[in-house]
């Protein structure tokens, strides 16, 4: 099978950028993947697993935030606002962020600090099963 190219990029770095043969991630509608000769395409992503297949068949595995994905011709860009590859995760990092975001909800913050909480807490949340899936 052809490969594609494929550049994962956040604000701050390329976090992938060559050729595969399959990506999958979360868009906000569910789980999506895309392979070599995917229709022109563009989706919001939510907070999820990536799934890379390299052209040479090594899978890496990696988690992302919000941002979006746009496929066109033989070209994939995934920009997110942050990106970790599994063995990047810190997971006692992840963990005390889950505490502290927890306890931020539970003591009944509200607007904007309630929703940059539940944020964080889903970002932590889903490091942390990204790093159990690679175990």
């Amino acid at each position: 099978m052809a490969g594609f190219n494929l550049r994962i990029l956040t604000p701050t770095r390329v976090a992938f950028d060559g050729l595969a043969k399959s990506v999958s991630f979360r868009t906000t509608e569910g789980e999506a993947c895309v392979l070599n000769g995917h229709e022109d395409y563009v989706a919001p992503l939510a907070v999820g697993a990536v799934r890379i297949e390299t052209e040479n068949g090594e899978r890496k595995l990696g988690c992302s935030s919000y941002g979006f994905v746009n496929v066109l011709s033989s070209n994939v860009s995934i920009f997110l606002i942050t990106f970790e590859f599994v063995e990047e995760i810190d997971v006692a990092r992840a963990t005390e962020g889950m505490q502290k975001t927890s306890a931020i909800i539970a003591e009944g913050a509200t607007g904007d600090e309630l929703m940059d909480a539940k944020a964080r807490h889903e970002r932590c949340k889903m490091r942390l099963k990204v790093a159990k899936l690679s175990s």
